[in-house]
């Protein structure tokens, strides 16, 4: 490494740090629907051996009575836009925005449909922030060109997110006055302490 280049290094650093704590405060975020669904799916699909043939098998217990609405896989082979059942992977991100217990949760997944066009929703972010591109930091010393094409980016991301925002919105019309109250996934409070699972 020449020295010019191992000092624009370390300026880069210099100016970074401090500007690198800001940043990850003012850009944190919850999880992003496909981003719920794809730690789920990760789970399952890390799952050893055993373990994976035991989830299967509740899975597939767990469908008994319901099987147009539960898919006959835990995890979907492929992915949809326009998915025709939630498979396991579909829950948590449905637990997080779309419902408030875990009642809740199985009565919406197995009764309404407007659920399936949120899956579609969620499907169709993945698909859009898959193929968008991620903005790159402004450094000190940036040309506009490259300072211009950053905020280009981070333009077309948040507009991403804004229309999933409307697009959820309007098929769970619930959603804004569940969000306003919710810090926590299943906000409300259990009616007692027990491990009942009816609770």
């Amino acid at each position: 490494m020449s020295h010019a280049s191992a000092r624009r290094t370390s300026q880069i650093l210099a100016a970074l740090s401090p500007w690198f704590l800001v940043g990850l405060a003012q850009t944190a975020s919850a999880y992003t629907y496909p981003e719920h669904r794809e730690v789920s799916a990760r789970a399952v699909r890390e799952l050893d051996g055993g373990r994976r043939a035991t989830f299967d098998r509740l899975w597939k217990d767990a469908r008994v009575g319901d099987e147009e609405r539960l898919c006959a896989e835990a995890l979907r082979s492929g992915e949809t836009l326009a998915p025709s059942c939630f498979d396991w992977a579909e829950l948590p991100p449905i637990a997080g925005d779309h419902s408030c217990s875990s009642a809740e949760l199985l009565q919406s997944v197995l009764t309404e449909e407007w659920l399936l066009g949120v899956a579609a929703v969620g499907a169709q972010l993945g698909a859009d922030l898959a193929r968008t591109p991620r903005p790159l930091f402004d450094l000190p010393g940036d040309d506009r060109k490259q300072r211009s094409a950053n905020a280009s980016l981070r333009a077309e991301l948040a507009n991403i997110m804004k229309a999933s925002d409307v697009a959820f919105q309007q098929l769970d019309t619930a959603l804004a006055t569940r969000a306003l109250t919710n810090d926590a996934h299943f906000p409300l409070a259990r009616p007692n302490t027990s491990l009942d699972p009816l609770a």
